[in-house]
Formats: structure tokens, C-alpha cells, sequence
């Protein structure tokens, strides 16, 4: 050891926080597959569901690579998963169904066992709905779904 002083806490909260990085990564990436193809069907939005679900698996991939172990990794993994929520709404039209896995999602960051995690999905998510809602009210587009939208 270099002098440095590690109890089995410290370990098994490493060992804690690896696990659970694996397994939101397994989730994450399992994802991809289902978003990309299924989600869109019998609407127009295959390309954006390929292309959105392809670069939030990619940063998925990166963010194990260069912050697994770490609380980061959690927090990251959490916004990604809501980002997954975001992407399924938007390929279904706002369709209230989809939004049921933003429950889902928020109950997955739970085997982080740290309430941070869990508190960075759900305030995603409600940023998200604060920023989308002042758009939709201001009538801006920017390829966003007005479908999506609880306004007439």
C-alpha cells in the first residue's frame, strides 16, 4: 500500500459503485436497440430515433470509460437514462404512454443507493418539461414535435 488508508467501506462503496455502473450501462445500452427500432414504428421518426438513441449509447460508452467508479458516472448514467425518456416521448408524438418511463427510469437510479443520483434523474426531467413548455408557449419549433405539445 502507498500509505494510504482504506477501510472495508471505502471498498465496498468502490466495489458498490462499479457494480452498479456495469448494470446501468447493461440497461442503457439494451436501450438502444428498442428506441432506435421499435419505439418510431408507425410514425415518422426513425431517423431521429436511430441517430438519438446511437449518440446516447455512445455517451453512455464513454462515460464508463472515463468515470466508472465514480459518483459522476451515477449522476451522468441518471441523465442519460431520462434522455432515453426524452427521446421516446419525442419519437411517439408526446403520447402519455411513453412518459411512464420516466417512473421506470427514476426507480433504476435507485441501485445506486445514493439519493443524488436520483434527485439529478428527476430534476432532468423537470428541466426538461420547464424548458420544452416555455418553448411550446412561445411557439418556437426547432424540429420539436408540436404533437408533443398540451397546447392548442
Amino acid at each position: 500500500m502507498s500509505g494510504q488508508v482504506v477501510t472495508s467501506k471505502s471498498i465496498n462503496t468502490t466495489a458498490q459503485l462499479l457494480k452498479s455502473d456495469k448494470q446501468m450501462l447493461t440497461v442503457l445500452l439494451a436501450h438502444v436497440p428498442f428506441v432506435a427500432f421499435l419505439i418510431p414504428l408507425g410514425h415518422d421518426t426513425m431517423t431521429f430515433s436511430v441517430i438519438a438513441s446511437l449518440i446516447t449509447g455512445a455517451l453512455a460508452l464513454g462515460n464508463y470509460a472515463m468515470f466508472r467508479g465514480t459518483r459522476a458516472a451515477g449522476c451522468i448514467s441518471a441523465v442519460l437514462l431520462m434522455l432515453f425518456s426524452a427521446i421516446m416521448i419525442q419519437a411517439r408524438g408526446g403520447e402519455i404512454e411513453m412518459h411512464f418511463h420516466i417512473f421506470g427510469g427514476i426507480a433504476l437510479t435507485i441501485l445506486y443507493r445514493d439519493a443524488l443520483i436520483v434527485v439529478v434523474a428527476a430534476a432532468t426531467i423537470a428541466i426538461h418539461h420547464l424548458v420544452l413548455t416555455a418553448m411550446q408557449l412561445s411557439d418556437a419549433v426547432a424540429g420539436i414535435n408540436k404533437c408533443h405539445s398540451p397546447f392548442p
